[in-house]
C-alpha cells in the first residue's frame, strides 16, 4: 500500500482536528502520481479535489487495501498497516501541531527526492520512501 501524506519540518500534520495547510500545486502534483488508480481518503480529505476537473476515482473506505492501493492520509490516528511505499511531501516550515506523523522511517530507503514550487508555498519538497 502507497501512503501519501503532508508534514511541516517537525513531522506535524494536524493541529486542531484540522490539516496544516494545503496547496493547489501539491495536489496536482498528487493526482498525477495517483494517475487512473483510485485514491483512498477520508470526506474531510476528499474536499480537497472539489476544485479539479481531472481527478482520481475517490475512495473513502480503507477496508482491504491491496499492495498498490494509494492512500492520502492527513490524520495520522488513521493511518492503514502493509505500508510498501511512503511518499512524503513537505512543507518545509514549521506550523503548529499536535498530531504528528508517526512512522520511523529511518530504516527506509529515499527512492526519490525533489522541490517544486507550490501556488502558497515557496518551496515543497516530495520524498518517495520504499522499504
Amino acid at each position: 500500500m502507497v501512503l501519501i501524506v503532508c508534514t511541516d519540518d517537525k513531522n506535524g500534520m494536524m493541529f486542531n482536528n484540522r490539516r496544516q495547510s494545503k496547496d493547489a500545486l501539491l495536489i496536482e502534483d498528487l493526482i498525477n502520481t495517483v494517475g487512473q488508480n483510485s485514491l483512498y481518503c477520508s470526506e474531510y480529505t476528499a474536499k480537497l479535489f472539489n476544485d479539479f476537473e481531472f481527478k482520481p476515482q475517490i475512495r473513502e473506505s480503507f477496508d482491504n487495501l491491496l499492495e498498490n492501493d494509494h492512500v492520502f492520509v492527513e490524520n495520522p490516528d488513521n493511518i492503514p498497516q502493509n505500508i510498501t511505499k511512503i511518499i512524503k511531501y513537505l512543507w518545509n516550515r514549521h506550523y503548529p501541531s499536535d498530531k504528528k506523523f508517526n512512522i520511523d522511517i529511518s530504516n527506509w530507503k529515499l527512492q526519490f527526492s525533489y522541490e517544486f514550487v507550490g501556488k502558497s508555498h515557496e518551496k515543497i519538497t516530495k520524498e518517495i520512501y520504499i522499504k
